[in-house]
């Protein structure tokens, strides 16, 4: 834990010395870093390091285990 501006500093200096692409939420000064950028067709996997606050709500959607089964077993596979 630690205040969100040094959190975005150092996901930022890592991120950056290890290649990953750097974004910040203008609204909320969030930082975000992608290993894996989701892709325009379906099924797509996205993968990312964010800073975020100590509680979060959980924002998954219902039918989301359902539709991650039903995509899943086509073998995803890393594409970086």
């Amino acid at each position: 834990m630690g205040r969100a501006s040094a959190l975005g500093r150092r996901l930022r200096t890592v991120s950056e010395r290890h290649g990953y692409p750097v974004g910040v939420d203008k609204r909320y000064g969030r930082v975000r870093a992608w290993m894996r950028r989701r892709e325009a067709e379906l099924p797509t996997v996205e993968e990312l390091m964010v800073t975020a606050p100590y509680h979060v709500q959980n924002k998954q959607v219902g039918h989301f285990e359902r539709e991650w089964r039903a995509y899943s077993w086509r073998g995803l596979r890393r594409r970086d």
